[in-house]
């Protein structure tokens, strides 16, 4: 059975994805920043709070990355944490950087030193590219964001561990 680790289990993509591995046959190990002061409303919702493992990390601490990495043996790891409402961007820009940049560079330190055969998969945002006209945005979209929220998704996001090839999943 493979084990998948959800950084931000907690909002709408992290629950809908954990019931959607969970149905996939995956043990599902979730964080939140305060497992203790979270009520995974969400989890709840969906009946699969007693299925998945919720434990408490903040992804900027490389030290606790790697102690959940090691302990998990992830097989896939869904980096979906971060700071996401464009307005709190304006107020904390700082904040935005830290738990989007910093967060995506320290977890793929913590798997390419702990395990590097793990899938890495770390969400962006449509943000990211502004305006982009009345097409939608491909892989070849310049980035052209609007506020600080996205403004440091396109530095490490889907930067393989092993290689400096950009992808949306990597080995």
């Amino acid at each position: 059975m493979k084990n998948a680790l959800i950084i931000g289990i907690s909002g709408q993509d992290g629950a809908y994805l954990a019931r959607l591995l969970l149905a996939r046959g995956y043990n599902v190990f979730g964080t939140s920043r305060d497992v203790a002061a979270n009520d995974f409303v969400r989890l709840r919702d969906l009946g699969i709070i007693g299925d998945v493992t919720l434990t408490t990390l903040d992804a900027t601490v490389p030290e606790q990355v790697r102690q959940v990495i090691a302990d998990v043996e992830p097989h896939e790891l869904y980096n979906l944490g971060g700071l996401t409402s464009v307005g709190r961007s304006f107020d904390e820009p700082v904040e935005a950087v830290r738990s989007i940049a910093v967060a995506t560079a320290v977890l793929l330190e913590g798997v390419r030193q702990a395990a590097r055969s793990c899938r890495f998969y770390s969400a962006g945002s449509s943000e990211a590219f502004g305006d982009s006209g009345p097409s939608a945005a491909t892989e070849t979209t310049g980035f052209a964001p609007k506020a600080p929220m996205p403004a440091p998704r396109p530095t490490p996001i889907g930067r393989s561990p092993t290689t400096a090839t950009p992808t949306a999943c990597s080995r």
